[in-house]
């Protein structure tokens, strides 16, 4: 029983119960899992260590930790994967916790500082506005009438804004460029105004990258981050954390930061003389750039092209050096300080990823699009997150609804350095999926790896989208077999087709939803954290078993680690992270106890091998067919 009458379950029946202030809502729906969840949750908040909670779709698990975190009335910071579900946190569930508590407390909301209306190049951009893209201009005068009336700067308030728009660039606030105390709108400040009233809050709610980005600042005793001092955290969406904190933890540059940097340098001298100190540095840019041979995706930076680029890149950062020393009495010295640490950054970070020979790092190299990274990033994040947050932490909570493989945490608690004892619990998701759909798996197919694979799945993939009439995601495995399954669907279907990257995510779903009868093929991103409810999404198709690929850099060096002390990085590392994401996959479908509908994932490893049938007792419980005859009879059911 907890000591803290709040926190009592007894308490939380009161709150959440049959006759509780949140049955008086019009959605409400009484669930038994969660008030047990919210009594666990209490308990651990009030300093018991540390709990591993998986809680099915449905299970109410946001107002579960809400309600015991604001009952506390201690500060509790809550990390989530996406700005989505902060939204839905600090504009609908936390105002809801709340008023059927009847208490007062303080909550704000704290995104990336790319989120924010930077003052100080805001006030730049507006006496000289350069704009890329001519066509920008009209989204500027909307953001020129929100720019004297916002009380937080922050850009979703912009909803006719946009999700990438080139202009924001030069106008937001990057941890690069700000000039923190030094800046003439210091005190006016947006993000240090958020600071200092993040101080007083109770409820703190923010991602997985700005609280990751703050252990790795404190662990280098940067004072720059936004999040005030606290040890009761709970961690939503938890099953992403490790991606979130390897990015924080290493080191990125990128050809286009470089670029930023002399756009900004060019800026601030006399047109005339611009063209001609472009040139020669920008030279200096490709040479270091062209120390790397073809880059066609992620791979490892090999020992001859790391050579080379040692030396382009002393002569690169010389003149680019040179050029910013140049600038010196020529400009406000406020931005020739904060463009000498921003140059000071890409040096010190261009250096550790070519110069330094680290065992406890990968070092990588990708394109994407036009523009180049290169990387370094931690083998094992794990120690990283245990020694900067988890050792810290009176409670911690880490949730999702997909955490365990086959039953266990083990997976999850090693990658994010939890070694030391835990609480965990694991509850299912009260909607009936032995009723609510059906997974199709074809007991004969090509193997995923062979030429004759993708035909078969496109052939497989259209007689699926007729049975279902459209109202379809078709998930993909990698962005080439996205291309090719949209490129051929384009072409051969009757209902409206999407295709990732068209527009904004925010747009596209909106799109589709609205369509009713579309077709979205995607890849990585929509696997996980979206939510489209009723009739508009019937059908999930997976290409494949989602296995991280062998040859990628940093999946590579984890399972050389691996088997370097001995272990099975097969059955411990990529077979329990491909559940998860597969797991992940699966939960787009059935999002309400009234949705109805088919998944089908065409690997049929997942019968043929032994560690596909493992993978199935991780999944959602839906009947298993091997046949297209059933599936077409269960969408003509639902007719």
């Amino acid at each position: 029983m907890n000591s803290n009458f709040f926190l009592t379950e007894e308490f939380i029946e009161k709150v959440l119960g049959k006759n509780g202030p949140l049955s008086k809502m019009p959605f409400y729906e009484y669930r038994k899992e969660q008030i047990r969840l919210a009594s666990l949750f209490g308990e651990i908040l009030e300093g018991k260590g540390i709990m591993l909670a998986e809680a099915g779709t449905g299970t109410g698990k946001s107002l579960a930790y809400l309600i015991p975190a604001i009952a506390l009335k201690q500060r509790v910071v809550i990390a989530t994967r996406t700005k989505a579900l902060q939204d839905q946190l600090a504009d609908k569930d936390v105002p809801l916790a709340i008023e059927i508590l009847n208490q007062k407390a303080t909550y704000l909301k704290i995104k990336g500082k790319a989120n924010y209306l930077c003052l100080f190049y805001y006030d730049r951009f507006r006496r000289n506005p350069l704009f890329k893209d001519p066509s920008e201009t009209d989204l500027y005068s909307i953001v020129e009438k929100w720019a004297t009336t916002t009380k937080t700067g922050e850009k979703s308030e912009l909803k006719e804004l946009p999700e990438e728009i080139d202009f924001w660039n030069q106008i937001n606030i990057r941890q690069e460029r700000c000039l923190l105390s030094k800046c003439p709108f210091f005190e006016d400040c947006f993000l240090f105004r958020l600071k200092r009233n993040a101080e007083k809050a109770d409820i703190i709610i923010t991602n997985h990258h700005i609280l990751f980005a703050d252990c790795s600042l404190k662990a280098k005793n940067v004072s720059a981050s936004v999040l005030p001092s606290f040890n009761n955290l709970i961690i939503d969406e938890a099953h992403d954390a490790e991606d979130s904190a390897t990015t924080f933890f290493g080191v990125s540059v990128s050809k286009r930061m470089i670029e930023e940097w002399i756009y900004d340098c060019l800026r601030e001298i006399q047109p005339e003389k611009r063209h001609k100190r472009k040139s020669a540095i920008t030279e200096e840019v490709e040479r270091f750039f062209t120390s790397f041979a073809d880059i066609p995706e992620r791979r490892k930076l090999n020992i001859e092209e790391i050579s080379l680029a040692k030396n382009n890149l002393n002569s690169m950062i010389s003149s680019l050096s040179n050029f910013h020393a140049s600038l010196e009495k020529k400009i406000p010295e406020d931005i020739f300080i904060g463009l000498n640490e921003r140059l000071k950054n890409i040096s010190e970070s261009l250096s550790f990823i070519i110069e330094e020979e680290t065992r406890d790092y990968v070092k990588s190299i990708e394109k994407r699009n036009s523009n180049v990274v290169l990387s370094a990033s931690p083998i094992n994040v794990g120690n990283l997150i245990r020694e900067t947050l988890v050792s810290k932490m009176k409670s911690l909570i880490l949730t999702s609804a997909t955490l365990s493989v086959n039953d266990s945490f083990d997976y999850i608690s090693k990658r994010l350095g939890i070694n030391a004892d835990f609480h965990s619990i694991r509850i299912e998701s009260p909607f009936d999926f032995r009723s609510q759909g059906l997974f199709f798996i074809p007991d004969s197919f090509p193997d995923p790896n062979s030429e004759e694979f993708l035909p078969n799945a496109i052939a497989t993939i259209k007689n699926l989208i007729d049975f279902s009439n459209g109202r379809a995601f078709v998930l993909c495995t990698s962005i080439k077999n996205m291309k090719a399954i949209y490129e051929i669907l384009k072409n051969d279907t009757r209902f409206p087709i999407f295709i990732q990257g068209d527009m904004p995510k925010g747009a596209l779903l909106k799109e589709f939803r609205e369509k009713g009868n579309a077709i979205l093929v995607a890849t990585s991103s929509f696997w996980q954290g979206i939510d489209v409810q009723g009739e508009a999404l019937s059908l999930v198709v997976l290409d494949k078993i989602p296995f991280a690929s062998p040859s990628e850099p940093l999946v590579e060096a984890r399972i050389q680690e691996l088997k370097e002390k001995g272990e099975d990085p097969f059955n411990l590392y990529q077979l329990p992270m491909a559940a998860m994401i597969l797991k992940q996959g699966m939960g787009r479908l059935i999002r309400s106890k009234t949705d109805k509908g088919v998944v089908a994932c065409l690997d049929s490893r997942l019968i043929t091998k032994g560690y596909g049938k493992r993978m199935l007792k991780s999944l959602p419980p839906f009947p298993v067919t091997h046949s297209l005859d059933l599936v077409k009879s269960f969408f003509s059911r639902l007719k």
